[in-house]
């Protein structure tokens, strides 16, 4: 026999039903995740534990619930990370292992396409010497066996106007079925995706530039409407810059083997682009070719009759050409990687084959040996190596270089006792030029924008992007000249200010764009790398919220603070999970004393602080969005005590006012949200006051009047909070369907000495008067105050004189004494 402990009054019956059934079909000891509708029609996930103990001295299974959304959506997003970088290090592996082009693109296509779960992806080759879309290579999700593959070659005139744009600007292409891109629409390419092949989301990503051309990585979605997320676009990123120089390599390596194979097939290709050098038996140079003078700077007159160890650097040892002359002697050949010396000094890397020629009695007479420049691949595979540590846009260290090389700096201020500074750049409002400009203009700016501020830094110091329009200036080394460090920082961050303030020259049209910088300062091991990256980012933020385009030190009691809002935030949220919250209750009065109602006011009970003050955590609830769930459980409280009060004769009439917040009311389901609440409780609707601010009136008077209709018509009614503290349109406030204003208390609070307070209440009371409206006071202390505002026509009132707000025990005592 299942038994549910501890239900609170706004548990859905249909998760207690669930839970019940859990219960009883788990086995004695058991966990589960399943997921729930919680009462406000959001959707969580929950870890029910059920475990087998005695309860009344009969066996029964106890259960218990923890809401485990926040720890799986963390869990998602670090997965989503890790099956990004598993996915690139999957592919640098490939184009580092494989040196086939359609290889390397088929492989790395299919990792792609699984990590990115895209219904159909494929390749292909635009190539406008052919004046074709040729395709290369095509990947079918497994999960939709059903759909038939498309990879086929194409007359490019189908896409023209894509390709065209495509070739212009290296930047991606998106298009919807509900909204088809421009760009495909003349040329009729969009039709043929979006109606034809019933694609309902493509994405079109270009790589690999060339002078005829570029290959296209296409992504379709068939059955569902996709949004690629930034995340996405750049691990895309990643994969074009890994394959592109893969395929340049490729291509280079190409040439080299083609031109070696010419020169075997046939000894009259003696001048070919490979360097060739012959020696005699002894290993003395008896000929050269003009390939050999080109790429060694040395003439014929320089090495003939000498052994070619004139263009050895050194670098190898006597086993490494012990090991070539026994490879040669026992396999007549021998061929690899070289480091050779040009007459000018330059060392550099050859690919060399060395060959033995005998004669008829086998006797070695002569060495061949080619050799070809692999500088060029070389440096092709260093950049894939890089590309880990540099930023592709920019070509400036990234977080991961930055991080190594602010480790490296505090090391060497512990030793030399020079203070370093770490300054963080943030372009203000530069998603406005991406939105309205493009990305291609966004990304001509951010380049601008990384060579004015490596023009601002000394050599030594570090400019590295972080990532969008965010950059870090890491100076080190300073006071040498005898200022102190953060004059030093300053100096360079107005430099930096004025550089990125001038303006910018992109795609023949003249922007402006401003910078907010923040600055720390940090000396040897006092602070770790984790810190002073966020001191830097935290006085950016304090240089934004001083007006921007401006420069500011990190400032310790601000950090204080946002770590003291960050943890009251925490709090709060487990406050909600654990209902720490509850509700005091503030008697409302009329002229004759008489209790008419209550206003309810939530409170925070906190285990370790105790009641923590509506002051401190409404404005973080608001600001954070938990103003809602808060409020929803405010709502459900307050009719639940509505209906405690039915069997009460002191309290059966009185009408219980609850403060609405802005986010709250917008909600989509707000007013089925109160209509269930007193549909689920049974109670009179007449004695449900909603209390409005002037502040919700502002925005969405339209949609807010229409919700208060709705809901004035089943009975509830409804009172115009502070009122006189905001701005309210009198053309607004006579079409809202309102049963009261209430005078704010900083009116009241100098009733008796302020003749502009009294004014003011006269007015609004007159004007409550005037549109059929009651009035209540809050705020009310003294009998004075209660009766200047009775003279001039208010009868209703709430305050300290009449009792402050207090729990529920309290306030019932209260009415029956």
């Amino acid at each position: 026999k299942p038994i549910l402990n501890f239900i609170h009054p706004d548990s859905h019956p249909v998760v207690l039903q669930r839970m019940a059934q859990y219960a009883a079909a788990s086995p004695p000891s058991s966990n589960a995740e399943i997921k729930l509708i919680k009462f406000d029609k959001t959707e969580i996930d929950v870890l029910i534990q059920s475990a087998a103990i005695v309860y009344d001295g009969a066996p029964a299974i106890q259960v218990s619930v923890r809401d485990i959304t926040e720890s799986k959506k963390n869990k998602s997003a670090l997965q989503r990370q890790l099956r990004f970088t598993h996915a690139l290090n999957l592919i640098a592996q490939c184009v580092v292992e494989h040196h086939d082009a359609p290889l390397i693109l088929d492989e790395t296509m299919h990792v792609v396409s699984d990590v990115l779960k895209t219904d159909r992806a494929l390749i292909y080759d635009i190539d406008f010497d052919k004046h074709q879309v040729i395709g290369l290579s095509e990947w079918l999700n497994p999960l939709h066996p059903e759909i038939t593959p498309s990879i086929g070659t194409y007359p490019m005139d189908i896409f023209i106007n894509g390709v065209n744009e495509l070739r212009k600007t290296h930047h991606y292409v998106t298009s919807q079925k509900e909204a088809v891109n421009p760009l495909l629409i003349g040329d009729g390419s969009g039709d043929i995706l979006h109606t034809q092949m019933m694609i309902q989301s493509a994405l079109w990503y270009p790589f690999a530039f060339r002078d005829n051309g570029f290959y296209l990585f296409a992504l379709n979605q068939i059955y569902s409407k996709r949004e690629w997320e930034a995340d996405e676009l750049d691990f895309l990123d990643g994969f074009s810059q890994l394959v592109s120089v893969a395929l340049e390599k490729i291509h280079l390596l190409k040439e080299q083997q083609s031109a070696e194979h010419d020169l075997r097939v046939s000894a009259i290709a003696f001048e070919a682009q490979e360097g060739i050098f012959i020696t005699d038996s002894e290993r003395k140079i008896i000929r050269i070719n003009s390939a050999f003078t080109r790429i060694t700077g040395f003439g014929a007159e320089e090495v003939l009759g000498k052994n070619p160890h004139v263009l050895s650097l050194g670098h190898h040892g006597a086993d490494f050409y012990a090991s070539l002359w026994q490879s040669i002697a026992n396999q007549g050949a021998w061929e690899g990687e070289i480091w050779n010396r040009r007459k000018s000094g330059e060392i550099f890397p050859v690919y060399l084959t060395i060959a033995a020629v005998k004669n008829a009695e086998g006797s070695i007479t002569n060495y061949v040996a080619t050799f070809s420049d692999i500088s060029a691949s070389k440096a092709a595979a260093q950049e894939i190596e890089t590309l880990a540590f540099f930023d592709p846009l920019t070509g400036l260290p990234n977080r991961r270089m930055l991080i190594d090389r602010l480790q490296h700096a505090l090391a060497v201020s512990a030793r030399n006792h020079k203070d370093g500074a770490l300054l963080f750049i943030d372009l203000d409002h530069f998603k406005d030029i991406n939105d309205t400009l493009g990305h291609y203009i966004g990304d001509l700016l951010l380049q601008q924008v990384a060579q004015r501020l490596t023009r601002c830094i000394r050599e030594g110091d570090t400019v590295a992007r972080l990532g969008g329009d965010e950059f870090v200036v890491m100076l080190e080394d300073l006071s040498l000249s005898g200022i102190d460090s953060p004059a030093q920082a300053e100096a360079v961050g107005e430099k930096i200010l004025s550089a990125l303030g001038e303006p910018y020259k992109l795609a023949e049209h003249e922007y402006h764009i401003t910078p907010s910088i923040g600055a720390t300062v940090f000396t040897d091991h006092l602070k770790s790398k984790d810190e002073i990256l966020k001191q830097a980012d935290i006085a950016m933020y304090q240089a934004k919220r001083a007006g921007r385009n401006t420069f500011r030190f990190f400032d310790p009691k601000l950090q204080e603070s946002i770590d003291a809002r960050t943890t009251l935030e925490k709090e709060l949220h487990r406050a909600i999970t654990q209902q720490q919250f509850q509700l005091y209750y503030q008697m409302q009065v009329d002229a004759a004393g008489q209790v008419i109602g209550a206003e309810a006011l939530i409170r925070w009970i906190h285990p370790q602080r105790g009641i923590v003050s509506p002051l401190q955590f409404i404005p973080l609830a608001e600001e954070t969005g938990m103003i809602v769930s808060m409020g929803n459980w405010v709502l459900a409280t307050a009719c639940a005590q509505i209906k405690a009060w039915q069997t009460n004769a002191h309290a059966r009439d009185l009408v219980l006012a609850v403060n609405v917040s802005a986010q709250q009311f917008c909600h989509a389901d707000f007013v089925a949200q109160v209509s269930n609440a007193i549909r689920a409780n049974d109670i009179r609707p007449e004695l449900l006051k909603l209390e409005l601010t002037e502040s919700m009136l502002v925005k969405n008077i339209e949609e807010t009047i229409a919700k208060m209709i709705e809901l004035k018509k089943i009975g509830i009614r409804f009172s115009l909070d502070d009122f006189g503290t905001g701005y309210s349109s009198l053309q607004y406030l006579k079409r809202l369907p309102l049963d009261q204003l209430k005078i704010d208390q900083s009116f009241v609070h100098d009733l008796e000495s302020t003749t502009s307070d009294r004014a003011i209440v006269r007015t609004i009371i007159a004007m409550a008067q005037s549109l059929d409206l009651e009035v209540i006071a809050e705020g009310v202390e003294t009998v004075e105050q209660k009766n200047l505002l009775l003279n001039k026509g208010c009868s209703h009132f709430q305050g300290y004189l009449f009792g402050k707000p207090m729990p529920i025990e309290q306030f019932d005592a209260a009415l029956r004494s």
